[in-house]
């Protein structure tokens, strides 16, 4: 017998050569929905599990032990009834393992470590999917991953999916309406299924005028869908209009990084002003400059007392 070499996998960044594909991006583009057609189409038997519900060691390595197995073994009946072992296909097995990011990473509990384990061991592929590429559990999970990254569609290309959608359902929705849904909702997919589908529980159709009434209810989970760079970018913007509150949701989305970014940003900021407005622009943002220097660091000094100190 003539074994074959395996054909090794030139080095990249991205790691093409793991067992395990990490898909990452924001929440409602449809990552689940990516690795289940995927798997399938390939000839997979899917074996789901959502890591946020199996978070420590002991319960993960039991769920896994024998799904990183080979094969999984099909009960069908063959076509002439016959049951017999030698009649039962096959299938290749592939583990999903949906919000890893929700994992524990803690010495003491170890999803994470876990599941790094049972993937460098495994005889099947695995496909991880998170939210947050950037948390620390992940980024080391990311090493053993095939690592690809997902990014939300553009406003206009899911809108055209949509009006599609609705149309197949009955439901007759103007390009202008659908833009402003996908808009609403941060291009969040499934955030629109959703309200379309309860639209066209009463409606037949959906005009601009009735979606701009309607969307005040998909408005507040806004927070949600911001990214930290997302916040500060509410707080450096010139949008005068913006409430006060809007500014502090920003901040909020990530009250550890945010500082960060103000900090290494706030001057470059006030100088990008002065490009644009003008030189008459300078006298006030050097004040700005000084008023926001003095706010960044009582920042720095009430954030030392809150969690060096513990003195809240």
């Amino acid at each position: 017998v003539h074994l074959t070499k395996e054909k090794k996998v030139p080095w990249s960044k991205e790691n093409p050569g793991a067992k395990a594909a990490l898909l990452s991006g924001p929440p409602g583009i449809g990552k689940t929905s990516m690795a289940g057609i995927i798997a399938a189409e390939a000839g997979y038997e899917i074996f789901e599990l959502n890591a946020s519900e199996t978070r420590n060691k002991g319960v993960l390595a039991e769920l896994l032990r024998d799904a990183s197995d080979s094969h999984v073994i099909s009960f069908g009946a063959a076509a002439s009834g016959a049951a017999s072992s030698a009649a039962r296909p096959k299938l290749k097995r592939l583990v999903i393992m949906d919000e890893v990011d929700g994992m524990s990473g803690n010495s003491d509990r170890g999803g994470t470590q876990e599941l790094i384990q049972v993937i460098k061991k495994s005889k099947v592929p695995f496909i991880c999917i998170c939210n947050d590429r950037q948390d620390n559990k992940v980024k080391g999970l990311a090493n053993s991953c095939y690592d690809l990254r997902v990014s939300r569609p553009v406003k206009g290309m899911v809108a055209k999916r949509l009006i599609e959608i609705a149309r197949s359902e009955g439901l007759s929705v103007e390009p202008n309406a659908a833009e402003l849904l996908v808009e609403s909702v941060g291009n969040d997919i499934r955030q629109c299924l959703n309200a379309l589908q309860m639209w066209a529980q009463t409606e037949k159709s959906a005009t601009y005028g009735a979606m701009k009434g309607r969307i005040a209810s998909l408005e507040k989970d806004k927070v949600q869908r911001l990214s930290a760079f997302d916040g500060v970018a509410k707080m450096f913007g010139d949008d005068t209009s913006l409430p006060l509150k809007d500014r502090i949701d920003g901040f909020f989305v990530d009250y550890n990084l945010s500082p960060l970014m103000m900090h290494e940003n706030y001057v470059r900021a006030l100088q990008n002003k002065i490009q644009r407005i003008g030189p008459n622009a300078a006298p006030a943002a050097h004040e700005r400059v000084a008023v926001a220097s003095a706010a960044v660091s009582d920042l720095d000094l009430v954030d030392a007392k809150l969690h060096q100190n513990n003195n809240w």
